[in-house]
Formats: structure tokens, C-alpha cells, sequence
């Protein structure tokens, strides 16, 4: 960064004459910013039909706008991981309850308001950064010179992009909650099963009825 030092004085004569960027002014490090919540649930049913079950878990998600990000179905256990808009988060979980006997449910959360903040403050000074060597670039007038800001401005750019990329990453984290959701099928103990209850993995065909 000695190419900054070298361009200091120039860049604050251009930035005290210059009108910033709109795209800078729209990130004020002053502003009020609403509270940025990271949500996330996770949740276990206990259900007679998997297949049913899962159809109807999907679909649910589905008309509150929620997406499903993977899932895995076998004869006794469904598992899914969903993205659910943040304020549906605990209405969907709610329902989901009427699907089968809950056995596990949690919502936690996680306050990332400060980075964001942060964040903003220092993607505003970036493209103030950026929108001055542009400028700077424009009234160089000797080659050495020209080809010392446009090395700055790509590293300025690089390091921009990167930030614009975390602060949208962190955006979708906020917007859209992370759901797991884990459905097991009901098992009832047959008449061998309440007799032999305990005594071994073997007699697992014989001990449980099918549903």
C-alpha cells in the first residue's frame, strides 16, 4: 500500500472537490440500521408413514416461500434441510407439529447486527476509495504514474468485490433461517417384543410390527 502514501495528497484534494458516487453514498456508516438476526431451527417428529409425512413437510415449507436444500429418504427416516424466510421460521415449525409427535424441537439465534454495521462502514470507504483513484486515473498525465493507480484501483476493486460478496452471503443468512427437520417412523412392539424386550438387535424383525 506505499502507492497510497504517494497518492494521499492528490486524493484528498479530489475527494474535498469531488461529489461522492451515489453507490458510496447509499452505505452510511452513521445510519440507523434494523437489528440483523441470524435464525436458525431444528426439529424431530416421530410419524406411522414416512413417505406421507415427508410429501406433506415438503409442501408445507413450500407455501410458506421456503426452499429445500437436500433431503434423504429410506423405509424408517426422512431428513431435510430447508431455508425458510426468517419471520416464517417458528409459524412453520408450528405446523410441522401436526405432522407427528414432536420429540425435539429448537430455535436459536444469533445477533450480527454490529458486523453488518461494520461492514457497510467499510464497503462505503472502499468505493469512495475505488470512485477517487478512478478519478485520479483520469487526470494522470504521465505513464509511470497512470499505470500505479491502475494497480492500486485493481487491488481496491479485488478487495471490494470480496466484501460485496460477505455482506450479501450475510444478507441471505439473515433473510432466509436454516431448518433441519428429522422424521423417524413409528415403531410398535409386537406381542414376542413385549416379552423379549431388551435382549438383542437380532430379534428386531420379530419384535417390532410394521405400520
Amino acid at each position: 500500500m506505499k502507492l497510497l502514501l504517494f497518492l494521499l495528497p492528490a486524493l484528498c484534494l479530489i475527494s474535498c472537490s469531488s461529489v461522492h458516487s451515489p453507490t458510496a453514498s447509499s452505505y452510511t456508516a452513521g445510519s440507523s440500521v434494523t437489528r440483523q438476526i441470524q435464525r436458525t431451527g431444528s426439529m424431530s417428529l416421530r410419524s406411522n408413514s414416512i413417505q406421507e409425512s415427508s410429501e406433506k413437510s415438503i409442501a408445507l415449507v413450500t407455501s410458506h416461500h421456503g426452499i429445500l436444500h437436500d433431503s434423504t429418504l429410506t423405509e424408517d427416516d426422512f431428513t431435510a434441510t430447508f431455508r425458510v424466510p426468517s419471520a416464517s421460521l417458528k409459524p412453520v415449525m408450528a405446523e410441522l407439529g401436526g405432522i407427528g409427535k414432536v420429540t425435539h424441537q429448537r430455535v436459536s439465534q444469533n445477533d450480527v447486527t454490529a458486523q453488518y454495521r461494520d461492514m457497510q462502514a467499510e464497503l462505503k470507504n472502499k468505493i469512495a476509495l475505488r470512485d477517487r483513484l478512478r478519478i485520479l486515473l483520469k487526470k494522470a498525465t504521465k505513464v509511470s504514474d497512470a499505470l500505479k493507480i491502475e494497480k492500486e484501483l485493481a487491488e481496491v476493486q479485488t478487495e471490494l468485490d470480496q466484501l460485496s460478496g460477505r455482506l450479501k452471503s450475510l444478507k441471505s443468512q439473515v433473510a432466509l433461517s436454516t431448518l433441519s427437520l428429522d422424521i423417524e417412523r413409528t415403531r410398535f412392539l409386537g406381542p414376542l417384543g413385549l416379552v423379549t424386550k431388551g435382549t438383542g438387535w437380532f430379534l428386531g424383525k420379530l419384535v417390532y410390527l410394521d405400520n
